[in-house]
């Protein structure tokens, strides 16, 4: 018997089932439901009232408040799968490492304290061809010590950057001993500074509010790395939904979150400060510290409006990106791509995580929907900036890493910029003698 497509009329239905509590709220057509205070909201986006054919619109954020579940609603209690099991035959090609050596700007490794740690991390490498990595928890104190001290025999491939640490911030003196940290990394090794999302929405003041990135007492943080010429990779803000309320018209929700009741763990419609206060100290961190190299994190988080992140990026020119983990959430939107493609070089970054977080950190290596690839269009230098992982190989790979043209760091992290022979898979990079080494530099000898 011939099979029909499902009707609008059913696609609606579906939505009420799926939808706890809905089914009582009144309806204005298949393509709008109302929320909790009666606010509709379009299940699609409509153009407004008149607006020409052809004409371009953006449609705008709904308000908080008209995103709340239905009175008694409750999560469903069950786990979300990360995708659902793909029907769609289509032949596939099974690939297991890079074709060209990659540079990974987003590696979290902390627990590179000891060379049996370096030793199997680089085996990992060398067998999905990854070439070097940035590790951003360095850390501080005697944890930075020992990382720089046992990674200074593997520094052709893995960077090691200093991790802000925010303990004791409210305690005198603080900014002097984390300034002085910094230094003190950078003369040993450490290549950059990683600041977590904590600076924003975890680290409080003594009267309870968040504190932000334009907080006084960063500022001789900032200016320690532009003395250095090291890069800052900040991590500020959070995924919008995380600022919504938990319920069905959460996209953070439907992507898996807050699944089972009572389970609100990163949610930060009532415990955290708004977005907007967040983006606003970021911009006022970015006009005061104009000699300062911020690397925003994940698009800084502005992954869902392309438009506002191209005028962050006009508006403040010591601001490049870091893609990981936010493409899936732009909706592979050409626009971005542009915005932030300004080389010939693909450009990736991972978010990958050592085993003890819990995502076998090779996980992170797999193509998947986590790992962030941008492919670059013709676009104008000035049009823009993205740090990442950078495949090049050969010649090609030593100038445009040396050139800075695609990591745009400045800060010498990879002044030779050549990868192990042994490392590549694909001929002409073994141009490259082995005996080579990524080997920072750029730092003052001394003061």
């Amino acid at each position: 018997m011939r099979r029909s497509f499902p009707t609008p009329t059913l696609f609606a239905a579906v939505l009420l089932v799926l939808l706890p509590g809905r089914a009582a709220q009144a309806q204005q057509g298949n393509d709008t439901i109302r929320a909790r205070d009666g606010t509709p909201i379009p299940v699609i986006p409509r153009a407004p009232e008149g607006m020409a054919e052809g004409a371009v619109w953006i449609p705008p954020m709904p308000p908080l408040e008209a995103t709340l579940p239905p009175e008694a609603w409750e999560p469903v209690g069950y786990e979300q799968p990360p995708m659902p099991y793909i029907l769609l035959r289509l032949p596939r090609t099974n690939i297991t490492r890079a074709r060209f050596p990659a540079i990974d700007f987003h590696v979290h490794a902390r627990e590179l304290t000891t060379p049996e740690a370096y030793e199997s991390l680089i085996a990992l490498m060398d067998s999905i061809g990854m070439g070097a990595i940035i590790n951003l928890n360095g850390g501080t104190g005697a944890h930075l010590d020992s990382t720089l001290a046992v990674g200074e025999a593997y520094r052709d491939r893995v960077v090691n950057f200093v991790t802000l640490n925010l303990d004791g911030i409210n305690e005198p003196g603080w900014s002097e001993w984390m300034a002085g940290e910094m230094e003190r990394g950078f003369l040993a090794g450490a290549r950059g500074l990683k600041v977590a999302k904590s600076l924003g929405q975890g680290a409080r003041n003594p009267d309870g509010t968040f504190i932000q990135a334009d907080d006084p007492r960063l500022d001789a943080v900032w200016a320690m790395a532009a003395k250095y010429d090291m890069p800052v990779m900040i991590h500020t803000s959070d995924s919008v939904g995380r600022f919504y309320p938990i319920g069905p018209l959460n996209e953070r929700y439907e992507a898996g979150l807050w699944r089972h009741p009572g389970n609100t763990s990163g949610n930060l419609y009532a415990s955290g400060p708004p977005r907007e206060v967040i983006e606003q100290a970021r911009e006022k961190m970015l006009a005061k510290h104009p000699r300062t190299r911020f690397v925003l994190g994940h698009m800084a988080m502005l992954y869902y409006d392309p438009g506002r992140l191209g005028t962050l990026l006009d508006t403040y020119p010591n601001a490049d990106l870091e893609t990981s983990a936010a493409r899936p959430g732009s909706g592979g939107s050409s626009s971005s791509s542009t915005r932030t493609a300004s080389s010939s070089a693909p450009m990736a970054t991972s978010d990958a995580r050592s085993t003890t977080s819990g995502l076998p950190i090779g996980a992170s290596w797999r193509p998947s929907t986590s790992t962030s690839i941008i492919r670059p269009r013709s676009a104008p230098t000035a049009a823009r900036r993205a740090t990442g992982v950078t495949t090049s190989t050969g010649s090609a790979f030593r100038t445009k890493c040396c050139a800075r043209s695609t990591s745009r760091t400045r800060s010498g992290i990879f002044p030779t910029c050549a990868i192990p022979s042994s490392v590549s898979s694909q001929s002409g990079a073994g141009e490259l003698t082995s005996g080579e080494g990524l080997r920072p530099g750029n730092a003052p000898a001394s003061r």
